[in-house]
């Protein structure tokens, strides 16, 4: 970076010293003592504030600040990354309201639907708990194996448009950020159903983690709840 050129200013402290211990010996310093109390010093500093800055000088800021700003606003998203049997998952941090240590889920009466799992506590608040691997075509064991805790490690609660869902993940694996561009394409072999739950795919060294769109979740889990 280039530092524009001083101005034409009398630096008299430069060559008399500030003491004045140095010979010739300033005539102002026996009442001044030291330049900073000299009006001579000031109006040089004024001067240094107040010249034109050279056009280049301005040109190469300009572009320095342009070029932190574009990596300050780069895109990137925050996502919770989660684990359903074996196959790794996300969701934007935003729609996440708790993790918790799972409860015991009660069964609703007279319901047998796969995707409504029951009803559990989560922070002194009774919610539904949905099956988030029926919905992605996850395969389980049983339905039984929800309530294991050697199974399911975590209740989620997510609010999607200001619905909260409640389902069990096997793993939390923490939170990740993403630029748009680092999204690869689901796997050619998902099932349409699934595939337009997914953003795209991220590979984070040897993990691949599908990308959920929470606005085509939230649409998936309505038309199941009559399951």
């Amino acid at each position: 970076m280039n530092i524009p050129n001083k101005s034409s200013v009398d630096d008299c402290w430069n060559r008399k010293g500030v003491w004045g211990r140095e010979m010739p010996k300033c005539d102002k310093l026996a009442e001044v003592i030291h330049c900073r109390n000299c009006s001579v010093y000031w109006k040089a500093g004024r001067a240094m504030l107040d010249r034109n800055v050279p056009v280049d000088y301005v040109r190469q800021w300009t572009n320095e600040v342009a070029v932190s700003m574009g990596e300050a606003s780069s895109p990137s998203e925050s996502i919770i990354t989660f684990r359903l049997n074996k196959e790794w998952y996300s969701l934007s941090t935003r729609y996440f309201l708790e993790v918790s240590q799972v409860r015991k889920i009660h069964h609703i009466p007279h319901h047998r639907g796969r995707f409504i799992l029951g009803v559990v506590n989560v922070s002194g608040v009774i919610r539904l708990c949905f099956s988030l691997s029926y919905l992605l075509g996850v395969h389980t064991s049983s339905e039984n194996e929800v309530q294991n805790s050697s199974i399911y490690k975590r209740f989620v609660v997510v609010s999607i448009k200001g619905n909260a869902f409640v389902f069990p993940v096997n793993e939390i694996g923490g939170i990740l950020h993403y630029d748009a561009k680092d999204l690869l394409p689901a796997t050619t072999n998902t099932d349409t159903e699934k595939a337009k739950l997914i953003v795209g795919v991220l590979k984070i060294n040897s993990r691949r983690i599908a990308c959920l769109d929470a606005e085509q979740l939230y649409s998936s889990a309505e038309d199941h709840l009559g399951e």
